[in-house]
């Protein structure tokens, strides 16, 4: 009853608190969704590559729209920057733009994320190196999940995967499966799939081997080097508008050299000083996530009309937030989005 006397009688002051409580919802909202460091960030081992895949933003610097220099993470700088990640329980993918395994030393980096107790250590590979000699010492210290892209069965695999043998990839993948089931390591082994032109039925029987193999199997869109999906999309998005692309509240790119950049739509521009967050062989990743450059991208994502011009206008990575509910699907569980499709079992 009060309430509505009030309102009656002082509307404009009843006006004011609102605007008042929603300036005031609008900051405590913007201060509470930047965390105090990134969940996770990927840490760029090399953007080397032994592949030339047809559908590849960058392989390896050969592009040319590529403007970056092909190179490998210092050991020592890696693992200070995991060392950062440890008091804030951060994750860590262990890749960005290039095969991890290329890296000489990729064990000594892998085996101190391990050691730190980080809640999720991840990374994805071509599975071309996945030798035996690698698998044998792999198995021995790794805790953690590891993605073998594949994209079809044989013919449509290497048709896509340039320089990769699906025979022996495959029998990688079996020669490290068999040592993780046998001796039930803590190692999730998922197999990642590009949606690009495959023949006509091939998806769903690929889908149905390969989770008789492994925990999972992930299919994701394909981008051209705007980031606009130019697959045919196995989702379409629930809603015509866009949504906000979270990126600068979760995650970012520490590279090879130590320039950091939001995400994986900025692998070619790291001599732009508009896309660079910081520097890591300079600055405190916790000093770069609180920096006035991500501040400024934030600010610029809370209001699409400030991305026009950038290089965001056309990215559709923002579909990654686009999420449907859950389903089974071939007796498994499949979680989809307006980017990715995954199919785990039961």
């Amino acid at each position: 009853m009060m309430k509505e006397i009030i309102k009656d009688r002082f509307p404009k002051t009843v006006s004011k608190i609102k605007k008042i409580k929603t300036k005031i919802g609008t900051l405590f909202h913007r201060k509470e969704k930047t965390p105090p460091f990134p969940f996770y960030i990927c840490l760029e081992i090399t953007n080397a590559c032994n592949l030339r895949c047809i559908h590849c933003l960058y392989q390896g610097g050969t592009t040319s729209h590529y403007r970056g220099k092909v190179g490998f993470v210092e050991v020592d700088f890696a693992k200070g920057i995991l060392d950062q990640l440890q008091p804030y329980k951060a994750g860590v993918m262990l890749n960005g733009d290039g095969e991890a395994l290329l890296h000489p030393r990729f064990h000594e980096i892998a085996r101190h994320a391990v050691s730190l107790g980080l809640p999720n250590v991840y990374f994805n590979s071509n599975g071309t190196l996945f030798k035996r000699e690698f698998v044998d010492e792999f198995i021995t210290y790794y805790k953690g999940a590891v993605s073998i892209s594949l994209d079809g069965f044989k013919e449509s695999h290497e048709r896509i995967r340039k320089g990769s043998s699906y025979d022996s990839v495959v029998n990688n993948i079996f020669y490290l499966n068999d040592w993780i089931k046998k001796n039930n390591l803590p190692i999730e082994l998922s197999v990642n799939y590009c949606n690009l032109d495959q023949p006509e039925g091939e998806r769903e029987e690929f889908i149905k081997y390969w989770l008789k193999q492994v925990n999972k199997v992930s299919i994701g869109e394909v981008y051209n080097k705007d980031y606009k999906i130019i697959s045919n999309r196995l989702n379409t998005k629930t809603n015509s508008n866009r949504v906000e692309c979270r990126v600068p509240w979760e995650t970012f790119i520490v590279k090879w050299n130590g320039l950091v950049i939001p995400c994986s739509n900025c692998f070619s521009l790291d001599d732009d000083p508009d896309i660079v967050l910081g520097d890591a062989k300079k600055q405190f990743l916790k000093d770069i996530w609180n920096g006035k450059n991500i501040i400024k991208l934030r600010q610029r994502m809370e209001n699409i009309s400030n991305i026009a011009g950038t290089i965001c206008e056309n990215c559709e990575r923002w579909n990654m937030y686009v999420c449907f509910e859950d389903e089974k699907d071939y007796g498994f569980i499949k979680k989809r989005s307006g980017v990715f499709t995954t199919y785990i079992k039961v």
